[in-house]
């Protein structure tokens, strides 16, 4: 054999094996003698757990909605107003005297205890011992009921006062207990009669009864009224 053809096959054979050992450590982690260790790889990097929030740039600003308050309209509602009416007014015809002419009037209206005075029992029996002070007779004749003065004379009624205050001077004064005694439609005070004539005048205790009427409280028939000097 040449010695050039058998250098050729020697040195290929050689390559061959050499190759062969050195596959043969790469894939089992070891080098055959005379080779260099391939570098190791680098560890994985560990993993860090953060919250999935999305990347906005910095400089791209965010839409964030705003409330804004917007007024909204109210509807008008129709309040009732009182509206005032004029009241047509009617002509009513008013019997107007003619000049020269009188208009008849009760005398009682006229001189009697007025509507006020005769709706309470004590002011009605103070109007009538004020008449008697005043010696206004008519005044003292209205304020007793109507039954009495139809049985009397206006004459007669008139005569007893005068004649009592020949003696007595008139009356000067009146004390009225406030409670009266009732019976029925009749109230009767207890009254306490004071003269000008004191002390030879002395004082008289006596009872007044008033009943109720249509025109309001009035003096019936009692001790109150003085004496008639003609009846005994």
């Amino acid at each position: 054999m040449d010695s050039r053809l058998f250098r050729t096959c020697a040195g290929s054979a050689s390559s061959a094996i050499l190759f062969s050992r050195v596959a043969v450590a790469g894939i089992f982690g070891g080098a055959g003698p005379g080779t260099v260790a391939p570098a190791p790889l680098p560890e994985p990097e560990p993993y860090v757990e953060v919250p999935a929030v999305p990347s906005v740039p910095p400089s791209s600003p965010m839409a964030v909605p705003v409330p804004v308050a917007v007024p909204v309209a109210t509807p008008t509602v129709p309040v009732p107003v009182a509206v005032p009416v004029a009241t047509p007014t009617v002509p009513v015809a008013v019997p107007v005297p003619a000049p020269g002419t009188s208009v008849a009037v009760p005398e009682s209206v006229l001189l009697g205890p007025s509507a006020e005075d005769s709706s309470d029992p004590k002011r009605l029996l103070h109007v009538f011992c004020q008449a008697w002070k005043d010696e206004d007779w008519k005044r003292v004749w209205y304020c007793m009921e109507p039954g009495y003065r139809q049985k009397h004379a206006f004459s007669s009624f008139m005569r007893r006062f005068t004649d009592d205050a020949e003696m007595t001077g008139g009356l000067d004064d009146e004390r009225i207990a406030p409670a009266p005694k009732v019976q029925g439609s009749k109230l009767t005070f207890e009254v306490t009669l004071t003269f000008q004539n004191a002390p030879m005048a002395r004082p008289r205790k006596v009872r007044a009864t008033l009943r109720t009427t249509p025109d309001g409280y009035r003096v019936v028939e009692s001790t109150i009224l003085p004496a008639d000097l003609n009846d005994m």
